[in-house]
């Protein structure tokens, strides 16, 4: 029995495998290459960062980033980091292949112990939770 897919869920399944793929490189290979995705990015970044390439354009040293799902959504989570600076400058992005959805945080140190998550684009609970998590695993930091 054969299963017949939609063309939008065609094309959907083929965004999702190229950044699969593509993260293997680097996040700004997939944002260059997934248009869609690279708009709704660059659509939530707030300004004071939009000249910031490493945050704007994912243009920096990047975490593994994975695959990952909610509510029948797929998204690629992961963080880049400031090149040569990344200990206190880094910023986690949940964006769904294809364009449609984009959140992401920036995580703010002070004295490499206090630190504060800040948010931007519309994220529900679950995706604060998922990008907040990237960004403290592993650290020895509170945060407020």
């Amino acid at each position: 029995v054969g299963i017949s897919l939609t063309a939008a869920a065609y094309a959907a399944g083929n965004m999702v495998a190229m950044w699969a793929d593509t993260l293997n490189n680097t996040p700004r290979t997939a944002l260059k290459k997934d248009a869609a995705a690279g708009a709704s990015w660059h659509e939530v970044v707030p300004l004071r960062f939009r000249r910031v390439s490493w945050i704007y354009d994912l243009f920096g040293n990047s975490s593994q980033t994975k695959i990952v799902a909610e509510n029948g959504r797929v998204y690629a989570l992961g963080s880049v980091c400031k090149p040569h600076d990344c200990n206190d400058n880094e910023a986690a992005f949940l964006i769904e292949p294809g364009g449609g959805h984009a959140v992401g945080a920036i995580l703010l140190l002070k004295n490499n112990k206090l630190a504060m998550v800040s948010y931007f684009g519309n994220a529900t609970a679950l995706e604060h939770e998922w990008l907040r998590e990237l960004l403290i695993a592993g650290r020895n930091i509170t945060v407020q």
